[in-house]
């Protein structure tokens, strides 16, 4: 496999828009040029599109999160997510979840993981390029827990696998680490080393400073497992050589694998000194209340130990070792004690924030909504005004059931509104199938054969536009109905919604026997209706009438 990853590496990731700015950064980013890619980004953003701005603000978050400095990453995705949504820009919007999911991780905030990780599947089959990324979160996550260790293991070589065909090396180093760790858990030490050396050789080749002394570790932390006392220090002298480069949290791994080394070769000074070193590397991260108590407990350790150097060596190792457990124990029941009050703090900053985002949005809804009902009162009103100058009915329940349909177009379009979060838009094809199947079965055995086929290429839509259109849609299907099929067997009827650039496309057909929309007979309300209805929406008619009538009502 090894050599089929360098073969793929050096070229970029499908999907991605072709950017030379960007792939440089990208490259800077992989080779770990941290402080020139930061460079690069603020040359670039005064002179940058809006677009543009928010990719390079992208990889300035990436460096960030690089660099340990995951909080203001964090801060500076929830922005660009924002933003995102804003523009429409679902690409970077799905990277921004991935991210934002890695970043969670690293808080061992698991379930804000899983929140973020959800959201960037949402978007997935449309960007199959970042599935590799996708699987590999999923992966970690799973790794959590001992009963989805295989779960974790197929995630990770999916995303190896993926990660080979969109050339994504993130995803495929990535991949391997994860699939190393849980072989490493379930004691398979060869299958984990040969993963891990893989892995090893592309840091190798991309001079990751910052990942290889880690990789060295776990390496040596295999053989340590396997008892290979030899290589063990081999690989734990390599991994210790770039300790200097890692963050606290590796320090600490790395040191402890040390004294672990010496402990096992009776070498009691130095365990002792690479022990101390690990907690010198684990307090750096705890607040100073418990840098004081661990601090505190370091000099109680101190003391026995200039005391101890008098005694026997037997008695020296075992009041070393109770005080080794007491620290072990009593660092790690602190920062059990940070982690559960960081996760209860960030939960009620989080349900503060949530609770006062859904005020807000409930009182805007709630002024959308009343205007619209007022809006839609107004058009009610303007039609039985139109109706009552033209042509009188003979046929009340026509009269009655045309009206009802008018008024059923807009309950059903305030119907969704109201119960959707979202007031600006509507789910296009829902509202339109819905609202067909409505006005046909108001027709009864008239439209009895009558079928709907309807589909819209686009979600959503404004709702300032879909208004109009469903009003334009229930007076072509009463039309249809009334007129089109008295010859015909079977009666069908089509819609069809999509967008072209800049332009919205609204096209209905039928096979009946045709209708001049052209020629509007005096008193032919509804043809008023939808003509005036299409002046509202600017837009322009393609007619044609040839085997059935065909409408295609084109408009910004």
């Amino acid at each position: 496999m090894k050599w089929t990853l360098f073969l793929f590496l050096t070229f970029p990731t499908f999907g991605q828009i072709i950017d030379q700015d960007l792939i440089l950064l990208d490259s800077l980013i992989l080779y770990q040029q941290f402080k020139t890619c930061d460079q690069v980004i603020d040359h670039l953003l005064p002179d940058a599109n809006q677009n543009k701005q928010s990719e390079l603000n992208f990889r300035k978050a990436l460096l960030l999160e690089r660099i340990d400095k995951n909080h203001e990453a964090l801060e500076m995705l929830h922005s660009l997510e924002n933003k995102a949504i804003q523009k429409g820009n679902f690409d970077l919007l799905c990277r921004i979840y991935i991210q934002m999911a890695l970043g969670y991780e690293k808080l061992n905030q698991y379930s804000t993981a899983q929140k973020f990780l959800e959201k960037a599947e949402f978007w997935i089959e449309k960007y199959t390029y970042l599935k590799p990324k996708v699987l590999v979160r999923r992966a970690i996550l799973f790794s959590q827990n001992p009963s989805t260790w295989d779960k974790a293991l197929i995630s990770a070589m999916e995303a190896v696998r993926l990660g080979i065909t969109y050339r994504d090396s993130a995803s495929i180093i990535d991949g391997q680490i994860v699939q190393g760790s849980i072989f490493y858990k379930k004691k398979e030490y060869e299958h984990s080393n040969q993963l891990y050396k893989e892995v090893l050789s592309l840091h190798k080749h991309f001079n990751n400073v910052m990942g290889k002394p880690v990789i060295y570790h776990n390496i040596a932390r295999n053989y340590l497992g396997m008892d290979n006392l030899e290589l063990a220090k081999k690989y734990s002298d390599s991994s210790f050589a770039g300790s200097q480069v890692v963050n606290d949290h590796y320090k600490e791994l790395i040191f402890g694998q040390r004294a672990e080394w010496f402990y096992k070769m009776k070498n009691l000074d130095s365990a002792y000194a690479y022990q101390n070193a690990k907690y010198s590397a684990m307090v750096a991260n705890l607040n100073k209340e418990e840098l004081v108590k661990v601090r505190t407990m370091q000099q109680q350790f101190e003391n026995v130990r200039n005391s101890s150097v008098i005694k026997i060596q037997k008695i020296f190792i075992g009041v070393a070792v109770v005080l080794i457990l007491i620290v072990t124990f009593l660092s790690i029941k602190l920062l059990r004690k940070n982690r559960k009050i960081s996760a209860q703090n960030a939960l009620i900053a989080g349900q503060r924030d949530d609770l006062q985002a859904l005020v807000e949005q409930k009182s805007v809804l709630l002024k959308e909504l009343q205007h619209r009902v007022k809006n839609n009162l107004q058009h009610v009103i303007s039609i039985l005004e139109i109706q009552k100058e033209a042509v009188n009915f003979s046929n009340m329940e026509e009269l009655v059931r045309e009206n009802q349909n008018r008024i059923h177009s807009m309950s059903m379009l305030y119907s969704r509104l109201n119960s959707s979060e979202d007031i600006q838009f509507v789910r296009l094809e829902e509202y339109f199938l819905s609202l067909a199947h409505l006005v046909r079965d108001s027709y009864g055995s008239l439209a009895k054969k009558v079928k709907l086929d309807i589909s819209c290429q686009m979600d959503k839509m404004e709702i300032s536009k879909v208004l109009p259109l469903g009003m334009i849609l229930v007076e072509l299907i009463s039309n249809s109905i009334k007129h089109a099929f008295s010859d015909k067997v079977e009666g069908k009827i089509y819609l069809h919604v999509w967008q072209e650039e800049r332009s919205f496309n609204f096209h209905y057909m039928d096979n009946g026997k045709g209708y001049n929309f052209n020629e509007v007979r005096e008193g032919a309300l509804g043809m008023e209706i939808i003509k005036g209805l299409i002046q509202q929406l600017q837009g322009h008619v393609v007619t044609r009438n040839s085997n059935g009538c065909e409408i295609k009502i084109v408009f910004q």
